[in-house]
């Protein structure tokens, strides 16, 4: 096993505080760069935040930033695993094209033409707060201020001093914009929650909210069914997804109180985005702050009796996405289909800074053609999660399946059929959608899988 890094490093520290007489030219003005924070949630659903949730969860913080900002309905990742979603995320291209499949190094070209080396040529101080999971090198001399960690963090350990990871990491996020006030800065705070850790008990959260939705109890959903589970293809039902519902949803006291520490773990995530907005409250930066939210990929809680991601099941691709814009800004976002590559273009142009021609997805405060579809991918190599493409439509979602060298389709109609129950792939009246579909998804998949020309994917 990779042991975790466990260290705070501050670099550059002097570098910030040696600006001197210079620093008071970079306060804030109404002509000064925007401050950035972006806050990188880990296997948050979409419904998991109070805008659209079902279940009475209760994140009052998140909620304050959708009222003075703007939220997306439809909000999706390109590839639901969180290497190669938060790869995405830094490069704004498709997996395709940056190639990252895995927990190994993202190489420093990719970093250096990606989102946090072009602020960092922008002027920008960086600190980046919380998972990386690009990765376990050290990024010292590559952030101002580091304090990131790989995949196996546990949410108590005695470095911690007796608090959660999430509440731990929530006051470095604080520290950083203490530190860096002074100059145009760029916060990432990137939260393990809700994510699981790698032991027992794998939703560990905050005891604080021991005692939250105690009325909560499983199933949540139509999908999470033993009927909806039957309709799959065997290679779904003897699934890694299938293994992990056995842990966690595999008797109803155990299913019930394994969503009931998924939502209290969003609940301690939700309690430090407070904390953060609190900070630059009192440090006078939340009205020159461009606020970003959102998560590295959805997450399957039992729907299709399933548990994870990785597919394209709307649980699993869907995420929170909301952006608060800094005041006087003469753009504001747009409402559309938003993908988790979109993400970088749209903090390069609200920091009026050049968005490369190797980004993949676009701006969301650019007006223009709307998305109408989108290719989903996800080729990470693992014997008991199936490799899957597909293509998204508000109408129609098509599904393809690698299944012994040869394929496995799925589609269905998401205006009469929300919960994905009924594959009309199979049913001889849908050939004709289904070739439709199908020709989409050959042209949509061969447009998204071409070369860049200046090596981004090395």
């Amino acid at each position: 096993m990779i042991t975790p890094q466990r260290r705070e490093v501050v670099a550059g520290l002097a570098a910030v505080a040696g600006l001197g007489a210079c620093a008071t030219n970079l306060r804030r003005s109404s002509t000064s760069k925007p401050n950035v924070v972006l806050i990188i949630a880990d296997d948050l659903r979409a419904d998991a935040i109070a805008k659209r949730d079902k279940l009475g969860i209760k994140t009052p913080h998140i909620d304050a930033l959708v009222a003075e900002g703007h939220s997306f309905d439809d909000a999706f990742v390109t590839t639901s695993i969180c290497p190669t979603s938060r790869a995405s995320i830094m490069t704004g291209q498709f997996a395709s094209n940056h190639k990252y499949w895995n927990w190994s190094e993202i190489t420093q070209a990719q970093l250096d033409r990606g989102l946090y080396g072009l602020m960092k040529s922008a002027g920008y101080q960086t600190a980046y707060i919380g998972k990386w999971g690009l990765g376990t090198e050290s990024r010292e001399n590559f952030f101002n201020i580091w304090y990131g960690f790989d995949n196996f963090k546990l949410y108590y350990d005695e470095e911690y001093g007796g608090k959660h990871l999430t509440e731990f990491i929530g006051a470095k996020a604080v520290n950083a914009i203490n530190q860096l006030k002074d100059a145009p800065f760029f916060l990432t705070f990137a939260t393990l929650a809700p994510h699981t850790q790698h032991r027992e008990p794998y939703w560990d959260a905050d005891h604080v909210y021991d005692e939250s939705y105690k009325e909560l109890f499983y199933p949540t959903a139509p999908s999470a069914t033993t009927e909806a589970f039957d309709r799959l293809p065997e290679f779904l039902k003897t699934s890694e997804g299938r293994e992990r519902w056995r842990q966690r949803f595999g008797n109803p006291e155990t299913a019930s109180e394994t969503l009931r520490d998924y939502y209290r773990l969003v609940n301690g995530l939700d309690a430090q985005v407070g904390r953060i907005v609190s900070a630059l409250k009192e440090r006078n930066l939340y009205d020159d702050t461009l606020i970003v939210f959102t998560s590295d990929n959805g997450m399957l809680l039992g729907e299709h009796g399933l548990s994870g991601k990785w597919w394209m099941f709307e649980e699993s691709i869907r995420v929170p996405l909301v952006i608060k814009m800094p005041s006087g800004s003469r753009r504001e976002p747009i409402p559309q289909v938003a993908l988790n590559i979109d993400v970088m273009p749209t903090i390069l142009e609200a920091c009026s800074l050049q968005i490369p021609q190797t980004v993949d997805g676009k701006s969301l405060l650019a007006s223009g053609p709307q998305r109408t579809q989108f290719f989903y991918e996800h080729l990470f190599d693992h014997p008991r999660i199936i490799k899957s493409e597909g293509i998204w439509s508000p109408s129609y979602k098509y599904i393809n399946y690698g299944v012994g060298g040869s394929t496995y389709e799925m589609l269905f109609d998401l205006r009469i059929d929300p919960y994905e129950l009924n594959n009309l792939a199979l049913l001889p009246g849908s050939q004709v959608i289904l070739s439709e579909y199908r020709e989409r998804f050959k042209s949509e998949k061969a447009r998204v899988q071409r070369a860049h020309t200046d090596e981004a994917a090395e």
